[in-house]
């Protein structure tokens, strides 16, 4: 039974299962074809592969600006909570982590071979889920794994 108010209420259960079932295959294809397309890319310039990688890293921030706007423009902007000093203070520094990690990619791209980039990135996950559970104290439900 759908709650009053749940996305799931107008559409019914089975188109809502099926949207997210294409948005999960839609993201999955679109994210290994970006690690595909950027280790050939970086393949094909040999040993100097960092300008063009570094430009492509950087057109990332400008896409998700335009998807922020696009989000604040359509839904009247952000909720409440996500504009507290101690949210925005938590966004920077899953924003600076995420360059690091970015940066880092870029600088191993003509160095590590293309599969094991590819599931050292994927592992991000699971080492950071570890790390939270030993170093913070964190728990997670079996829905968060």
């Amino acid at each position: 039974e759908p709650k009053a108010g749940s996305p799931e209420e107008g559409l019914g259960r089975l188109a809502y299962s099926a949207i997210q079932a294409a948005l999960l295959a839609g993201l999955l294809v679109s994210n290994v074809g970006q690690r595909v397309m950027f280790k050939c890319l970086g393949y094909s310039l040999a040993d100097y592969p960092y300008f063009i990688l570094l430009v492509v890293s950087g057109s990332f921030v400008v896409i998700f600006g335009l998807i922020c706007a696009g989000i604040v423009l359509l839904t009247g902007g952000w909720l409440p909570e996500s504009r507290t000093w101690q949210a925005r203070g938590a966004f920077w520094a899953i924003g600076v982590c995420n360059a690091l990690q970015g940066l880092g990619m870029v600088l191993a791209n003509p160095y590590v071979a293309g599969d094991l980039q590819a599931l050292l990135q994927q592992a991000v996950i699971p080492f950071t889920l570890v790390t939270s559970a030993i170093a913070l104290g964190s728990r997670f439900s079996s829905r968060q794994y």
